[in-house]
C-alpha cells in the first residue's frame, strides 16, 4: 500500500502523520520537541518515533517530508537557522534522520508544507496559483505557482510576514520596522489589545481562556463575540493591515486563491469585513475580482501537507 509520511517540527511539539494514498489517516502521534537537549538528542528521539510509527502502521516509506520553522536549505536538507529551536544553526536534519532510519527525507519550511496542505485539502488543486498565510505568533507564507511549490532561488520565498506595510512602523521580531507580522501576528494583536485595556486583571477574568485566563487570539475572538469594543477595534485594525499585505500579494503574483490559516483565523468573523473593505481601495480591480480568499480552521495543515507532499516527490 502506498503511503506518505509527514513530520511537522515546531518549537514545542513534533507531530508525525502517515496517510494512505487516498488521504486516510493510518497513524498519528506527537511528542515534545525539547530542542534545549540538543540536536543529537532530538534526532535520536525523532528517529525512534519514526521507526515506531512504521512498525505500528506496517507500511513501507521510501521518502518522508519534514516541515519546520526556520531558514531551510531544501536542496541540502539543512536547517540553516531557527530561533524557535534553541538557536540551532546549520543542522543537517535530513542526513541525521536518514542515518538512523534508512529513509530519505525532504526538508521544507513549515509554511511551505502548510501551503501544500491547503492547496490539496482546502482548494482541492482546483487552481494553478495560490498563496497561503500561516498566521500564528508570527506570519509565514507559502506559494503554489503553476501547480507546484515555489521555493525561490535560496528557498526563502513566501515570507509575506516580513514585507513592509508601514514606513518606520512597529518593531518586528526580525529587527525591521513596519512588517506585516508586527501588525497581524497573534503576538502583535494581543499586544495592541493589552495597550488599550485599562483594567487588565478584570479583562482577563471576564474574557481570559483556561485556568491562567490567558488573553490570546482565541480570547479576543470570544470577547468580540460578546461585543467588547476593544476586541472589535483590534480585529478591525487587523483586517485593515491584512488588506495591505494581501493586496500587495494579489498585485504582485495574481493568485487565484489566498488561504489564511493558523491561530489568528479564529477571529475571521471580525477581521474579514475590514479586510474586504480594505481591498476595495485598490484602483486596479482585475487581480482582486478573480481571487478567492478563504480562511481555514484546519490546525494540522502542516503535517497533512508534509504527508501529502511526500507522495509527490
Amino acid at each position: 500500500m502506498k503511503a506518505g509520511m509527514g513530520i511537522d517540527i515546531g518549537g514545542t511539539n513534533v507531530k508525525i502523520l502517515i496517510l494512505s494514498e487516498k488521504g486516510k489517516t493510518i497513524y498519528t502521534d506527537r511528542f515534545k520537541t525539547q530542542s534545549e537537549k540538543g540536536l543529537r538528542d532530538f534526532a535520536l528521539r525523532l528517529s525512534f518515533e519514526i521507526k515506531k510509527a512504521l512498525k505500528v502502521s506496517k507500511v513501507k516509506i521510501k521518502k518522508a517530508a519534514v516541515g519546520m520553522a526556520g531558514d531551510i536549505d531544501s536542496e541540502k536538507g539543512v536547517l540553516r537557522y531557527s530561533p524557535n529551536l534553541a538557536g540551532w544553526r546549520n543542522a543537517p536534519i535530513s542526513r541525521l534522520l536518514k542515518k538512523e532510519t534508512g529513509i530519505n527525507y525532504c526538508l521544507e519550511n513549515d509554511a511551505n508544507m502548510a501551503a501544500w496542505g491547503a492547496y490539496v485539502i482546502e482548494l482541492k488543486k482546483s487552481v494553478k496559483n495560490a498563496a497561503v498565510l500561516t498566521m500564528g505568533t508570527g506570519i509565514g507564507g507559502g506559494l503554489i505557482l503553476d501547480g507546484r511549490l515555489y521555493r525561490g532561488s535560496s528557498f526563502t520565498a513566501g515570507e509575506i510576514g516580513h514585507t513592509i506595510i508601514e514606513k518606520d512602523g512597529r518593531l518586528c521580531g526580525c529587527g525591521n520596522r513596519g512588517c506585516l507580522e508586527a501588525y497581524c501576528g497573534s503576538k502583535a494583536i494581543v499586544k495592541r489589545a493589552v495597550s488599550m485595556i485599562k483594567d487588565f486583571d478584570s479583562y482577563k477574568i471576564k474574557y481570559g481562556i483556561g485556568e491562567e485566563k490567558k488573553i490570546n487570539a482565541a480570547a479576543l475572538a470570544g470577547a468580540a463575540q460578546k461585543k467588547d469594543k476593544i476586541a472589535l477595534k483590534v480585529w478591525e485594525e487587523t483586517g485593515f493591515y491584512l488588506s495591505l499585505g494581501i493586496g500587495n500579494l494579489l498585485m504582485l503574483l495574481n493568485p487565484s486563491a489566498v488561504v489564511i490559516t493558523g491561530g489568528v483565523s479564529k477571529g475571521k468573523k471580525y477581521f474579514m469585513p475590514s479586510l474586504n473593505e480594505g481591498l476595495k481601495r485598490y484602483s486596479i480591480k482585475t487581480p482582486l475580482k478573480t481571487a478567492k480568499i478563504k480562511v481555514s480552521d484546519n490546525a494540522d495543515l502542516g503535517s497533512y501537507g508534509a504527508a501529502l507532499f511526500s507522495m509527490e516527490i
